[in-house]
């Protein structure tokens, strides 16, 4: 058996033969879904390993694209996995993939606090007066939307708190 998937309490742990994983049509013959992927990058990410987990999610988005017309593949999946690889880049430093996942986030869900608030991240860490406006502009957006928990405001509060008082200190 190439991939076991064994169902946890909330998400999927996948025991994996090293050498099988190399091999992309071995995956591909297995059966895996988007949602295998995605569950199976969100371990690697809970686990630290965040270029790996990026690579699944990358998986599952190739996945998701291979699904035939008329079926079309879960935008509302597609935004989570997108939103989801943007968080391995934050965690790898890799701003401009940060950015780039974001923005196609968006276009599919554009109320995900998670791509406003990740893309605020990605360019209040690149610095720089352009991205500090951007990652004000970002943080707003992400205050603006309904639904967001009393902690999430409150952590958004605090970075745009950040830039302000980073801004008078410059001063």
């Amino acid at each position: 058996m190439v991939v076991q998937a064994i169902e946890g309490s909330e998400a999927y742990r996948y025991v994996l033969d090293e050498e099988v994983l190399k091999d992309r049509k071995a995956i591909e013959a297995a059966g895996l879904g988007p949602e295998d992927f995605e569950n199976w990058g969100n371990e690697l990410y809970k686990n630290g390993k965040y270029k790996e987990s990026a690579e699944k999610y990358s998986d599952a988005l190739e996945a998701a694209k291979k699904i035939p017309s008329p079926l079309e593949p879960d935008k509302d999946a597609i935004s989570n996995v997108l939103a989801n690889r943007a968080a391995c880049w934050l965690k790898l430093k890799m701003w401009e993939n940060v950015i780039e996942d974001c923005g196609q986030c968006l276009e599919f869900d554009s109320k995900s606090w998670k791509a406003h608030w990740r893309m605020g991240e990605a360019h209040r860490l690149m610095q720089g007066a352009k991205n500090k406006e951007a990652a004000i502009l970002c943080y707003r957006r992400c205050l603006a939307l309904e639904g967001l928990s009393e902690n999430t405001s409150k952590r958004i509060e605090r970075a745009l708190q950040k830039l302000k008082t980073d801004d008078s200190e410059a001063s």
